[in-house]
């Protein structure tokens, strides 16, 4: 099928959209050029190349990449890709060098991206330049406060106005750290589930699912703070029961809508705002901010957040995904922890635990959801699949992607959201 901007505006509706977006072939490879070439793309955090010739090579989109600090210690990034025969030059995941070699024909490139050295260079005649064989850099790069975005093509939007609102999902993270600065855990958890990465997306803000969905987990974690009493310290453990809350209590809790797709859901999910933080910690914060701005930071109360369409970040518990499409029915999850610099251990050891439980290839939470992803990318491939239905209270005048909006917890107003934005890139322009 030739997809039109016509024929893809026509998949879409305000309240519905077509099953083939999940599992179409030629949708997804548009997807590729028209979403991941052109929306900022969350690829690490600067921690993680914190040592000159420092580098790690990840996914950007379709494009593997080359995240890598020089030895001047500018953080550059490169297609993962030798300038010569389209090699792979690295297939580490991390490490730190000045430079790499190619394992094909021993082509050396420095960390700035340079071509530093060839065997047998007089082979490839008399017009051969080292200047013009170095590594091929992505097209625009640019960081908030630590975080690395970047982005295939050079027009769009800035980074600033591309995140909008959502920078305030960022400072919720960093704000938490009694030094300033957070810092990634090295080695990061990884997962794929068979299905399409937009799945995903329409299930992390969706409060209405969670009671279903993970009725097990709610059933565990009841039995065991019950069993435990008061060692049951882990605030993750209130996180599982709060998946049990009734409707009510979640319809109440606050779902915003932002530019580009992006979402939170306001209002932690397991009373967390109850629960008290350790007193070295709130100590630790109040000494380096100041008692208000200690209060307005814990203050803040957010579950999780979509930076579409590319990751997941919750500042509460330090934790960030990225969310790498392999194909149409198989999505990648890269996670991290972060470490709040300045933070008592007992604050990281309660994130960890909420790191594996939500997170990780065995959470009892994430295999709910991947077996719900699989289950829905299998029948919603067959041909006789019918239209997916995302009208939960639905505004007509909230329907725009532009602009921030408050909604009802228990709304899908943020994938109606997600799809307006979606038929922006995939058939016009986003601005």
């Amino acid at each position: 099928m030739q997809y039109t901007p016509e024929a893809i505006a026509s998949l879409v509706t305000d309240t519905q959209f077509d099953p083939r977006v999940y599992g179409d072939e030629e949708l997804f490879r548009l997807e590729m050029g028209r979403i991941f070439d052109r929306a900022w793309l969350l690829v690490g955090h600067e921690s993680l190349i914190r040592k000159p010739g420092s580098f790690i090579a990840t996914r950007a989109g379709s494009h593997p990449i080359l995240v890598w600090r020089d030895m001047q210690g500018v953080v550059r990034a490169f297609l993962n890709r030798c300038a010569h025969r389209g090699t792979k030059l690295c297939s580490q995941d991390r490490g730190t060098a000045a430079s790499l070699v190619c394992p094909y024909h021993g082509w050396v490139f420095a960390a700035d991206g340079a071509l530093k050295s060839v065997p047998a260079p007089e082979e490839y005649g008399n017009g051969f330049r080292f200047d013009d064989w170095g590594l091929a850099p992505v097209a625009a790069l640019a960081l908030y406060r630590g975080f690395i975005f970047v982005r295939h093509k050079t027009e769009g939007p800035s980074l600033d106005s591309f995140l909008g609102d959502i920078r305030s999902s960022i400072d919720d993270l960093v704000d938490r750290a009694p030094d300033g600065e957070v810092e990634a855990c090295q080695i990061p958890l990884r997962h794929r589930y068979k299905g399409n990465w937009k799945l995903g997306f329409e299930n992390l803000n969706d409060a209405h699912h969670a009671r279903v969905a993970h009725a097990a987990t709610v059933r565990a974690a009841t039995r065991v703070t019950s069993e435990l009493g008061e060692r049951a310290k882990h605030g993750s453990l209130g996180v599982m029961k709060a998946n049990g809350m009734p409707i009510r209590q979640f319809s109440q809790l606050d779902l915003v809508t932002s530019d580009y797709g992006h979402s939170y859901l306001f209002g932690f999910i397991d009373g967390q705002k109850k629960q008290a933080y350790p007193q070295e910690y709130v100590d630790k914060l109040v000494a380096a901010r100041g008692a208000h701005e200690a209060e307005r930071v814990l203050g803040v109360n957010r579950h999780l957040t979509l930076l579409y369409p590319s990751a997941t970040i919750q500042g509460r518990f330090q934790t960030m995904r990225l969310i790498h499409p392999i194909g149409p029915n198989l999505t990648e999850i890269v996670g991290y922890l972060f470490r709040l610099k300045g933070a008592p251990d007992p604050l990281y050891e309660e994130a960890l635990h909420y790191f594996h439980i939500s997170i990780s290839p065995f959470s009892p939470v994430a295999t709910d959801d991947f077996e719900l992803y699989e289950g829905a990318q299998e029948l919603n491939s067959s041909s006789a699949a019918g239209p997916i239905v995302v009208s939960r209270l639905h505004d007509p005048a909230a329907a725009s992607p532009r602009g921030r909006t408050v909604h009802r917890g228990t709304s899908e107003a943020f994938i109606r959201n997600q799809y307006a934005t979606w038929v922006s890139y995939m058939s016009r322009d986003v601005r």
